[in-house]
């Protein structure tokens, strides 16, 4: 473990302290879980079925890339065929016009 003295700002205390906390963790064999958002979580988080307390305990351990991709849209921009044409269509028309 660091050793504290005076001369120390509060950002060397800060990081010696994390370096103390993980150290001991270590020690002890303790480690940090992380919980899995499946989608039936996911679910009853969207439902709010949970306490607030519940939920913010839950996003302190879940996966934040796997939160963050659960909680984003995903609408993907398809252009189907019916646009693609009627795009191709508006494009002759765009073009006759320039044209003449």
């Amino acid at each position: 473990m660091a050793a504290l003295t005076e001369k120390h700002t509060k950002s060397e205390l800060s990081k010696i302290n994390q370096k103390n906390i993980v150290a001991a963790r270590i020690k002890v064999g303790s480690k940090r879980v992380s919980i899995d958002t499946n989608d039936n979580k996911w679910e009853v988080i969207q439902k709010g079925t949970i306490s607030d307390n519940k939920l913010k305990k839950i996003l302190e351990r879940a996966d934040l890339y796997n939160v963050r991709g659960r909680a984003t849209s995903k609408t993907s921009k398809v252009v189907t065929s019916v646009k693609a044409a009627k795009i191709r269509n508006m494009e002759r028309v765009v073009f006759i016009l320039i044209v003449r």
